[in-house]
């Protein structure tokens, strides 16, 4: 039996990640310009974190104090991985180079991440 099924490329995207004290991130849809708003249990909001921009992926550190999110560059087109002070919403840039970082991941320990470029033309961590 064949079930129909929508082509992968039309599935909506979600980003999503879970700090260890229960804090959810997620972020519905494609590469999108937004901000990150911190949304309480009541669905009310009650802040955002760094400035408008195009963004992808988002991941929290496990603490909830810092917010990684890879930011793409209108002019470029390219994306880069930034880190985000969740009180502060002040930026820091955490990749450099050509192509797109994206999807950063971190580590459990807080202290490092992983993450997806296409330096050499296909993505590797």
């Amino acid at each position: 039996m064949r079930r129909n099924r929508r082509p992968a490329a039309s599935l909506p995207l979600t980003a999503i990640s879970v700090a260890e004290d229960g804090t959810l991130a997620y972020r519905r849809g494609g590469l999108v310009k937004g901000q990150l708003t911190w949304i309480d249990r009541q669905r009310q909001r009650v802040g955002t974190v760094g400035p408008p921009a195009m963004l992808g992926d988002v991941s929290l550190s496990p603490d909830s104090r810092r917010v990684l999110v890879d930011i793409t560059d209108p002019v470029r087109g390219t994306s880069a991985l930034f880190v985000l002070d969740a009180a502060t919403g002040a930026p820091a840039r955490v990749t450099l180079g050509a192509g797109n970082q994206t999807a950063g991941l971190c580590s459990p320990d807080g202290r490092s991440i992983a993450f997806s470029w296409d330096l050499e033309g296909a993505y590797d961590l």
